[in-house]
């Protein structure tokens, strides 16, 4: 995990809890797996290590299993879509390797 977490920088670092970590470095080293997270630091983290179509919202998951109820925005496909977008910008920008 220490080296996982080398990889972003030091505000990103902060942000990440250890469950949100481990679960991207699993994700990052297994293509055929999911993860689902309103956490915005975690979503932008998704994007940054290149496994944006690894994502997957709540509202996404909820749909997926044939349940349609009304959800806080944080949990929204709208909401993850935003905070991905916003993390592959940080991608670019160099958010990730220092």
């Amino acid at each position: 995990m220490r080296d996982f977490i080398k990889q972003f920088d030091r505000n990103i670092q902060e942000e990440l809890h250890p469950g949100e970590l481990e679960a991207l470095s699993i994700i990052q080293d297994d293509k055929g797996l999911c993860f689902c997270t309103s956490d915005k630091m975690a979503i932008k983290a998704i994007a940054l290590i290149g496994s944006s179509s690894q994502g997957i919202s709540f509202e996404e998951l909820l749909k997926s299993s044939g349940i349609a109820k009304k959800i806080e925005y944080k949990r929204t496909i709208e909401y993850f879509k935003k905070s991905l977008g916003e993390g592959s910008i940080m991608r670019i920008q160099s958010g990730r390797i220092k």
